[in-house]
């Protein structure tokens, strides 16, 4: 739990970590600079309550921060966690049994509920809703974001093996989670769980939903995007960034390649993949509206 000024939503987040009912957990808490108590609400929860260390006095980019806190831990699994939302109590038993059963994972994620800043219910969109298979989720990851982050659990030795997180954008920290999933997903496969198991607040003060808002992220999303393109769906760095702009006349031949790649990576056919919704999101999405032919193949080959 990476953590800058997180009062007045700190001590839920804390409780719903103290109240999970998987037995065996830690904590590893990185305070990155707080003025506002969370240092002294971190000491108070956190061995007394919930076992585990806080680190502070070595504020880090996230990043960074990130990174190190994969290093520090001595666990088969890592759960991430941001400092004002919550988790469900069985968040992480599911999770643990989940990927304990299936090998073949690296990461497991959920879906997610959403509360304002008064823990008021907030309704998501629908594109909001992460696949539950390996597949999906792959298609999902060419033209948005493939897994909840903070919901997810992974193998910390797949996250090492995958180059561990790196500063992507250190000026509007944004890239860093899409970057390691991308680079994970050449590794093993990225799944979520079909249960809402994460509960994430909507407030004035997040990172990621001013820059959202600001549309500051796009250009970075887009390199990010493109430099990890090649290993998932056989683009070269310019193709993927051709495609994500709309500036490729005729894009069937490279989705065809990706659906092909993705094919083999998870043993779902072609044909398959293109009667499903994720695809045709892919499609619309990366498809410029002038280029009919591609659209007319795509519903021949699902025929």
């Amino acid at each position: 739990m990476p953590v800058l000024n997180a009062m007045p939503y700190l001590p839920e987040a804390l409780s719903s970590i103290a109240n999970q009912t998987f037995q065996g957990a830690e904590i590893l808490a990185w305070d990155n600079g707080s003025t506002d108590g969370s240092v002294e609400v971190l000491h108070e929860w956190i061995p007394r309550r919930i076992p585990g260390r806080v680190i502070t006095e070595r504020p880090l980019p996230l990043g960074e921060c990130r990174a190190q806190m994969v290093l520090d831990s001595q666990s088969e699994f890592i759960a991430l966690h941001d400092a004002d939302d919550r988790s469900h109590p069985d968040r992480l038993a599911r999770q643990v049994a989940w990927l304990t059963s299936r090998k073949d994972l690296v990461a497991i994620g959920s879906q997610e509920t959403a509360i304002d800043s008064q823990g008021n219910p907030v309704e998501l969109p629908p594109q909001l809703r992460m696949e539950t298979d390996f597949a999906g989720t792959l298609h999902t990851m060419m033209i948005g974001f493939p897994l909840l982050h903070p919901s997810g659990l992974y193998r910390r030795n797949s996250v090492i093996q995958a180059g561990n997180y790196r500063t992507v954008d250190s000026a509007n920290h944004v890239g860093e989670d899409v970057d390691l999933m991308m680079r994970l997903a050449a590794l093993g496969g990225l799944e979520s769980l079909s249960d809402e198991l994460y509960i994430y607040r909507f407030h004035g003060k997040s990172v990621s939903q001013n820059l959202v808002a600001a549309d500051l992220g796009e250009a970075r999303m887009n390199e990010t995007f493109a430099a990890n393109a090649s290993a998932l769906y056989g683009w070269t760095r310019v193709q993927a960034l051709a495609l994500r702009n709309l500036r490729v006349p005729f894009s069937f031949p490279l989705l065809w390649r990706a659906a092909r790649m993705i094919a083999k990576k998870t043993g779902i056919p072609v044909r398959a993949q293109s009667r499903r919704t994720s695809w045709t999101r892919v499609v619309n999405r990366l498809t410029k509206r002038s280029d009919f032919l591609s659209r007319w193949i795509w519903k021949m080959v699902a025929v």
